[in-house]
């Protein structure tokens, strides 16, 4: 089984969906490098508030026409200024452009420190039936996260931050 490493977004967006008046992305293009320069919320008001999609596409995959497509892993290095007051809410994929199939959300806290959430597997196939090569190396095709402002009445919302975003395709 070959795989192409982890590698990063060339496009970037805040696709909406949220649940709150202030929930939308700024600076998304910096999910495409791990630099500590971030795309930030500045959080959601309320608690259960859930957050528009950041999302990353165009990975630049080139897998040969005809391998299997064996898993999918995706990666996000992330901070909060208020640790335990932010987790994940939904990690789905993009294909052609649309945030589809399973949500491999694990509901993880924020550290109030950078660290790397990783979801998928070698063999995850995340409710996409059989993907193609030809879908993942689409400019359309990533992935899209939300998180959700968890109830803690003793801390404020946070800003929330993603540094980037990383997928690891795996094949035969």
């Amino acid at each position: 089984m070959a795989n192409t490493g982890w590698t990063t977004p060339g496009n970037t967006a805040d696709m909406g969906g949220g649940t709150a008046a202030r929930n939308d992305w700024q600076d998304t293009d910096n999910i495409k490098t791990a630099d500590t320069s971030y795309a930030s919320n500045a959080s959601t008001t309320e608690n259960d508030d859930i957050s528009n999609f950041l999302a990353g596409t165009n990975f630049g995959f080139a897998i040969p026409a005809g391998s299997t497509i064996d898993g999918i892993m995706v990666r996000m290095r992330v901070d909060v200024d208020d640790a335990d007051n932010v987790r994940d809410e939904t990690i789905k994929i993009i294909k052609n452009g649309t945030i589809l199939g399973d949500n491999y959300s694990a509901s993880a806290q924020w550290e109030g420190l950078p660290t790397y959430h990783t979801f998928g597997s070698s063999t995850a196939l995340w409710g996409l039936g059989t993907p193609t090569a030809a879908d993942i190396n689409n400019v359309n095709f990533g992935f899209a996260i939300q998180y959700e402002q968890t109830e803690r009445s003793d801390i404020p919302p946070g800003n929330s931050k993603v540094d980037v975003f990383e997928m690891d395709i795996y094949y035969t």
